[in-house]
């Protein structure tokens, strides 16, 4: 037959489509087999077990997640409470005295680092937040004891009673026009960042000291880890009363004691037992603009001419709390 002669019969040239197909090298079945194939392999029942299995399968995944989340939830509970178990298990000499804010240890392992360029914005910006939330939270409480607060005068020694001295940190906190105040964010956005301290006597400790000493003295000491180089200065708010370059924690607010109106000690909101709010000191360090590495120790001091103390040895908690600056 010619290779282009015509076909009369044109059933002899039907393509059984039902037969087996070679290609690739190995035997396909053709497209119709499979479909007939999974119409005849069809049972409701299979497709009813699998549908079933399947919703099981669901539920049994939720309930495993919701046990999970419990225990995560509890093992966050049970870390809370051994954290609190912990604190009242510290020694008075943690728990109590000079508190640094912002807590250093928490944000930058013990030390202070501070330079002015953007790259460190983030890292001054915790410092700062650090001191708001600490100030707000103290300004709150003094707030909500409104009742109980008094506005005592400047160099008040003795406590008013049934009261607490409420402890003015506007006008403490700011002298001549120079301060640690937010509106330069304490001072770490003008290179003479601010620190605060918090001096927390709970253990009813009371200094001995003469009849005209309104205030505890308060003093940083600063070591250049550099021979050539000269510690910066400190500023403190509020210094003591005669003497401008010693800070000065108000004797009105020591101890942090509670008290008991008609019979019964006043609570907070939790129904804790209520303390005074501790005395507050501010120290401003000017910075050099060089890097530098400085070891600062603040503490208590007990033999600053006419303000003498002569029990501070019996104070069990923090008297001196010593950190490292470095400027980058």
């Amino acid at each position: 037959m010619s290779r282009y002669q015509r076909v009369e019969d044109l059933e002899t040239m039907q393509i059984d489509d039902t037969q087996q197909m070679i290609g690739e090298g190995r035997i396909k079945r053709s497209f119709l087999d499979q479909i007939i194939d999974r119409e005849h392999s069809y049972d409701p029942r299979v497709m009813g077990q699998r549908t079933v299995f399947i919703g099981l399968s669901l539920i049994l995944t939720a309930a495993l997640s919701l046990v999970a989340l419990t225990v995560v939830l509890s093992m966050a509970s049970a870390a809370r409470m051994g954290e609190e178990r912990r604190s009242e298990r510290k020694p008075d000499s943690i728990r109590y005295g000079l508190q640094l804010i912002p807590d250093l240890h928490q944000l930058s392992n013990g030390m202070l680092v501070y330079s002015t360029s953007l790259d460190a914005n983030a890292t001054r910006q915790k410092y700062v937040d650090g001191i708001n939330e600490f100030l707000d939270t103290y300004v709150n409480e003094q707030n909500s004891r409104h009742r109980f607060m008094a506005d005592c005068a400047e160099g008040q020694t003795e406590k008013p009673k049934d009261k607490w001295c409420r402890f003015d940190t506007t006008r403490a906190f700011s002298r001549e026009g120079r301060g640690c105040t937010r509106y330069d964010n304490f001072g770490y956005d003008s290179g003479a960042p601010c620190v605060l301290f918090a001096l927390k006597d709970e253990i009813q400790w009371r200094p001995k000291v003469g009849s005209n000493v309104t205030e505890v003295p308060f003093k940083c000491d600063i070591t250049p880890n550099a021979r050539s180089s000269s510690p910066p200065g400190a500023i403190y708010f509020p210094a003591l009363r005669d003497n401008l370059r010693l800070g000065g924690f108000p004797i009105n607010k020591l101890p942090s004691r509670n008290l008991i109106v008609n019979g019964e000690p006043v609570t907070d909101e939790d129904g804790e037992t209520a303390y005074d709010t501790p005395s507050l000191i501010f120290v401003k360090f000017a910075l050099p603009d060089v890097k530098m590495h400085y070891t600062i120790s603040c503490g208590l001091k007990d033999d600053v001419e006419g303000y003498e103390i002569k029990n501070l040895n019996d104070f069990r908690g923090r008297k001196i709390f010593t950190f490292d600056v470095i400027v980058n």
